[in-house]
């Protein structure tokens, strides 16, 4: 993470931002809704599959590339229990 690997959207609950905040060099906006908006660099897309993970349902990620992060090991998981 940092300055190396793709750049990547995510929309967050204002709930979320703890989750997000310790992400280096990340840049942040506030939405009119109160929603935030978070820019931020990953290394491999295992990083960002967790991430949303555990963010859940109130992250989006807006970067088309990466729009279905996390949903297939959440799958995954749910197909373990």
């Amino acid at each position: 993470m940092g300055e190396a690997g793709d750049e990547v959207m995510v929309v967050v609950e204002s709930t979320l931002r703890w989750l997000f905040e310790p992400l280096p060099n990340a840049q942040w906006a506030t939405l009119g809704d109160g929603r935030h908006v978070v820019k931020f660099r990953v290394a491999n897309d295992s990083f960002l599959d967790h991430l949303m993970l555990q963010a859940g349902e109130g992250a989006v990620v807006a970067t088309a590339k990466f729009a279905n992060a996390g949903h297939e090991l959440a799958a995954r998981i749910k197909d373990q229990l």
